[in-house]
Formats: structure tokens, C-alpha cells, sequence
């Protein structure tokens, strides 16, 4: 949780936390990093960075998370996020973690 603390401390309100990603494509290449990272751990082509975020969002939903507390944990851009109870960054952060724990991610 420090790094994302951190990473969001150094952000401007509005603006992309991982900036390097931010540009056309840059999805696709933030996948094919996390796609890098998972073929060093396993190299079973059924394991995908797609499916595990299907799992997660599965995995939150049967733990009762609330749709808020998925789309955010995913990184889903949502209006209903920013404007949510959550409050500040860093406590939307430790409603990730305790339902990421709930969860058992």
C-alpha cells in the first residue's frame, strides 16, 4: 500500500498515475508488461492477465464488495468512484486492501 500512497502522492488531481502508460496504446503495453511478469512465474498459456482480472472481480463480488470498491480495485475509471463515501485517495486505498483481504487476494 506504500507504493500506491506514494505513486498517487506525486499525481496531480485529474492526471494518470502511471504515466507512462498514458499515450495511445499505452493500455495494450501496460498489458503486455503484466503479461511479461506473468510468464516469468508460469508459462501455461490458460493464465492470462485478463482471466486473473475476472477472477479478482469474481473473488471481490462473492466476498460482498461493493460494485465501487471492484471497478476501483480494477482501475476502472468511474465518476461513481471519485464522487463515492470512500473520501480521499488514501482511504479508498485501505477500502481496497480490507476487502482485498476479505477476499483473500
Amino acid at each position: 500500500m506504500y507504493a500506491a500512497e506514494e505513486a498517487l502522492k506525486s499525481a496531480r488531481v485529474g492526471d494518470p498515475v502511471f504515466t507512462r502508460y498514458a499515450r495511445v496504446r499505452g493500455a495494450d503495453a501496460a498489458s503486455a508488461a503484466l503479461m511479461k511478469a506473468v510468464r516469468a512465474e508460469t508459462k501455461d498459456k490458460r493464465l492470462t492477465v485478463h482471466g486473473l482480472r475476472h477472477r479478482v472481480s469474481d473473488k471481490l463480488r462473492d466476498a460482498g464488495a461493493p460494485v465501487e470498491v471492484r471497478h476501483g480495485f480494477l482501475g476502472h475509471s468511474s465518476t461513481a468512484i471519485a464522487e463515492s463515501t470512500y473520501g480521499s485517495p488514501r482511504a479508498r486505498l485501505i477500502e481496497f486492501a480490507k476487502w482485498a483481504e476479505k477476499a483473500e487476494l
